[in-house]
């Protein structure tokens, strides 16, 4: 079979280019304290991936929805204040993203998280420059029912050929999207959702690391 030349990445962002869990789990932490004190959370790993009111329910299990309006108002603003600070880029990132643009490839990123924080964290970790456009769902007016929404508005925006396109991402609902897309899925293993081990849709590369990114764009082909 003939290699597919890869044109074009859309990349998640939590659990793939940054471990933004540090700042997730102080800002989750400082709610809880703020308005259910009595709760006890442990590990939140498992659950960072999902909108943060999908996060936020998980964690807290049995609330009204009145307390999960205040959970996710308390989160927010600490994560708009101190949270975000947090994240720091995953080891190889800048050097890959680098890699892609010298090798004029058009980078995306399309994530859950909102779009302010978003922006913020790339901008602090001299991020921004290597995307042609970063897409949340709350980037536009009314917001992007879900993260296929807002990738597939990405791919006819910008005119992207989908046999060209590869999706990077970390969770079963990036593998998910990437299929409602027809995009290839690149599973990457350290992030938060390992969907290497729990999934039934096709992941075409899996990456230990994103130095295996490099060496996929470096012969710029997935398999048939």
């Amino acid at each position: 079979m003939l290699p597919i030349k890869i044109e074009n990445i859309l990349f998640d962002l939590d659990g793939t280019l940054i471990d933004s869990l540090p700042g997730i789990e102080h800002s989750m932490r400082a709610a809880i304290s703020a308005v259910v004190p009595q709760r006890e959370v442990s590990d939140l790993r498992s659950l960072i991936g999902p909108p943060i009111r999908e996060v936020l329910r998980r964690a807290v299990h049995d609330i009204e929805s009145e307390t999960l309006d205040a959970l996710e108002r308390e989160f927010r603003v600490n994560y708009d204040d101190q949270g975000w600070r947090k994240a720091v880029a995953y080891h190889g990132v800048t050097e890959v993203l680098s890699l892609l643009s010298h090798a004029k490839l058009k980078s995306f990123v399309v994530t859950n998280k909102p779009i302010l924080p978003a922006k913020r964290i790339l901008e602090r970790l001299a991020l921004s420059n290597y995307f042609e456009e970063v897409v949340s769902l709350n980037s536009q007016v009314p917001s992007f029912s879900s993260k296929a929404e807002a990738a597939a508005y990405v791919m006819t925006k910008h005119s992207l050929n989908a046999s060209s396109t590869l999706f990077v991402g970390d969770s079963v609902d990036d593998a998910r999207v990437a299929h409602l897309c027809g995009l290839r899925f690149a599973a990457v293993t350290y992030g938060y959702g390992r969907p290497d081990s729990q999934l039934d849709l096709p992941i075409y590369v899996t990456l230990d690391n994103m130095g295996g990114l490099a060496s996929i764009i470096e012969g710029n082909h997935l398999p048939e």
